[in-house]
């Protein structure tokens, strides 16, 4: 068999592999990635074969090219692709520019050496595969690589967005220039001199032809390649430090200079407890120096690091990359992982296992106020939803491929078993080889079998099953149509909707859904706010907006997010019967199923029954102006119970700019609410106010009141353990 049909054979049973591979099976991201590790080389090698002749060779290379697009147009007949074209644009800058690049090395080192071509070849491949990237990886930000043979790898993070940008057409120009001076060395022998005259004679007498031609390609890569970070091609430390500055007096922490000064306090003072706390739990004699870059926004953490929507962090660099936004609900989580590098691998700080890497950092994260992770995990099992074999999860790929919050949420409940059960020391001793066996004299299978028998005595309400169910129903990534385009649409989407563009941004929604079969809830829900809140903003009529809504509402399989906005939308727009409004919040309340919904329930449904203009609340309002106009209904109001519900509005408005003082003001003096979940909130308010502002006897009665209230509340043990957290932690 010839070295031609066996790289055909290879590269066909490759495609043919992919072709049945879910996310891999169409082509874009993913099979392009794929594809640009395992083409390139297998041109160039075939290119240093000496048993076939360079016609055989031309058209094997071309064969090579062309088979795989071709192959997955092919499959589009059984796999739907809503952006083939693209995907196209992928596969030509990454496997098609890496095999070009690689077909230009190979004939550079074929004509240069005559011995070990292969082997010359293959090791400058791996090196320029691995070490730049695992460099970058070790000791830079950045979790996404450009490479001249693969050509873009988004992340060590997955994040569904993934776009073609201008950085990737500037590398894969690199990619031509040093190709071109590659081949202008392969092919030196056949490039004529150049015409003889007085003004290049005295320059080829020392340099010939091809090299008058490559150098200048060799040092205008080079010299591009000098300016990568500006490109953004690569990335630094220093680069983020330059747009973020620090907040603390030791330079480790840092966030946005425009950062108003309470808020960078809090995170000072946040960041000391929280990392106090979890030397206390952890048992650890001293904490490791910490680097915290907290980022204004998403956008600005992906141009640094490549990290999209997901927070992360570099544990064998001790640094945490977080927004604005996660920073409440993630911080702690990333902290673990920071802390936990003292007992992983050396040098690296992680566990072989990812399921025992990422349960410890959800066993010791801050806790979620609806549930516990024991209470999701055994609803999980009961109602048959969780993996048949759970210990796949503390493996990467059982971990990666399911879904991501089922894994996460099972492998924190197993961890949490383990710590309470067996302690903190015997966990840290088995976390970096995932040691079961050496360290519990059990085998992974028999401590899953203890774990799941203890959870089967955790009591669960039907509160819980409807609440796993709408959870944990979700597909994963590998079980979607088109992940990245919808990603895309609906992530443009929403920044239409933020700027108030809501034509475009229904355009770009509806775009999104006529991708998904009309069946993406996300989409759905965006479609229908846009049109709602379009039409309060004169972009078409209300009557028809809301009509549109309600059917919109009807396809969705979890109508809670969509029938909350349309309820609230109809009391802040006031079209329509307030008292239609009212009746389904009354519903969405009844149903008990997420806190933060019920507690929005209780609150328009208790101002309802007062003369409130709910347009003081419109979604429609920056903080600024509800602040003005809660204030000025607050001075206008003639009862006592809504005077009361508008000061506690106020104080939720003045508790997200950090006006701790003003919040217990305005919140201590109120009568209890008689809706729990109203009540357990301004508790939970006036608690962190206390904190913030030194009053530990203040915070101290709220909490024990909070935790009272909560007896009356879904979830109580949850609630409970989220209230005496938070007490603890300052």
């Amino acid at each position: 068999m010839t070295p031609s049909r066996i790289a055909i054979a290879f590269v066909a049973l490759l495609t043919l592999v992919l072709s049945r591979t879910p996310l891999l099976n169409l082509l874009g991201y993913e099979c392009s990635f794929v594809l640009g590790i395992a083409l390139p080389p297998t041109i160039g090698l075939l290119w240093l074969a000496k048993q076939s002749n360079a016609l055989q060779k031309w058209r094997a290379s071309l064969l090579l090219i062309v088979l795989p697009p071709f192959a997955m147009l092919l499959n589009m007949l059984f796999v739907r692709n809503c952006d083939y074209f693209e995907g196209l644009v992928f596969y030509i800058l990454g496997p098609a520019m890496g095999s070009l690049f690689a077909f230009s090395l190979a004939v550079a080192i074929r004509s240069v050496l005559e011995k070990w071509q292969k082997t010359a070849f293959l090791l400058i491949w791996l090196l320029l595969l691995l070490v730049p990237i695992l460099h970058r990886l070790y000791a830079s930000p950045q979790i996404y690589f450009f490479n001249h043979f693969f050509g873009f790898f988004a992340g060590t993070i997955y994040d569904k967005t993934i776009v073609l940008d201008a950085r990737y057409f500037i590398f894969r120009f690199e990619t031509l220039l040093f190709s071109s001076a590659f081949f202008l060395i392969a092919f030196r022998d056949r490039i004529s001199s150049f015409p003889k005259n007085e003004l290049f004679s005295k320059i080829l007498q020392r340099f010939p032809a091809w090299a008058f031609l490559a150098l200048p390609l060799l040092i205008l890569g080079l010299l591009l390649a000098g300016r990568n970070e500006s490109f953004g091609i690569i990335s630094s430390h220093q680069a983020i430090k330059k747009t973020l500055a620090p907040i603390d007096s030791a330079g480790l922490w840092f966030a946005s200079p425009t950062l108003p000064l309470q808020k960078r306090k809090y995170y000072e003072k946040r960041l000391r407890h929280e990392l106090q706390d979890l030397q206390r739990i952890i048992g650890m004699a001293t904490l490791p120096k910490v680097h915290i870059f907290i980022y204004p926004n998403s956008a600005t953490k992906k141009r640094f690091t490549g990290a999209d929507q997901t927070e992360f962090t570099k544990i064998w660099l001790n640094e945490i990359h977080i927004t604005e936004e996660a920073f409440e609900r993630s911080i702690r989580h990333e902290l673990v992982h920071i802390l936990f590098g003292a007992y992983g691998i050396p040098h690296l700080g992680l566990s072989t296992s990812i399921g025992i890497l990422e349960g410890v950092a959800v066993a010791l994260e801050t806790p979620d106020i609806s549930w516990r992770q024991h209470d999701y995990a055994a609803a999980l099992f009961k109602l048959d939803m969780a993996p048949k074999h759970p210990e796949k999860l503390l493996g990467a790929f059982g971990f990666w491929t399911g879904l991501g919050s089922m894994s996460y949420t099972l492998m924190g409940s197993l961890v949490q078993f383990l710590l309470e059960k067996y302690g903190m020391e015997k966990f840290k001793q088995a976390y970096a080889w995932a040691a079961f066996e050496e360290v519990y004299q059990k085998s992974p299978e028999k401590l899953i079998s203890e774990w799941k028998a203890w959870l089967q005595e955790v009591p669960i309400s039907q509160a819980l099953e409807n609440d796993v169910r709408y959870r944990f129903s979700r597909k994963s990534i590998f079980e979607t149509e088109c992940p990245h385009t919808v990603a895309r649409s609906l992530r443009e989407a929403w920044a239409a909707f933020e700027e108030k563009n809501y034509p475009l941004a229904k355009s770009l929604y509806q775009t999104a859904l006529d991708m998904t079969e009309g069946k993406n809830p996300t989409a759905i829900h965006g479609l229908l706010a846009a049109k709602i809140y379009g039409a309060a903003n004169g972009f078409g009529s209300p009557q028809n907006a809301f009509a549109e809504a309600d059917s919109l509402a009807e396809k969705l399989e979890k109508t809670l997010p969509a029938r909350f906005t349309i309820a609230s939308a109809r009391l802040w727009t006031g079209f329509g019967q307030k008292e239609i409004a009212v009746r389904e919040l009354e519903k969405i309340y009844s149903e008990k199923l997420f806190f933060s919904y019920s507690l929005a329930a209780a609150i328009r449904i208790s101002l309802a029954e007062t003369e409130f203009d709910f347009k003081s609340i419109s979604s429609l309002l920056c903080a600024e102006e509800k602040i003005f106009l809660l204030q000025t209904a607050l001075d206008s109001a003639q009862t006592s119970t809504q005077k009361s519900l508008v000061a506690y509005l106020l104080g939720v408005e003045l508790y997200e700019i950090s006006r701790y003082e003003e919040v217990l003001h305005l919140l201590l003096p109120l009568a209890p609410f008689s809706k729990p979940e109203i009540e357990f909130h301004r508790q939970w308010l006036i608690l962190n106010a206390a904190q913030q502002t030194g009053r530990k006897d203040l915070a101290e009665n709220a909490a024990a009141r909070a935790q009272q209230i909560s007896e009356k509340l879904s979830g109580t043990a949850a609630k409970q353990r989220f209230v005496s957290e938070r007490l603890r932690l300052y």
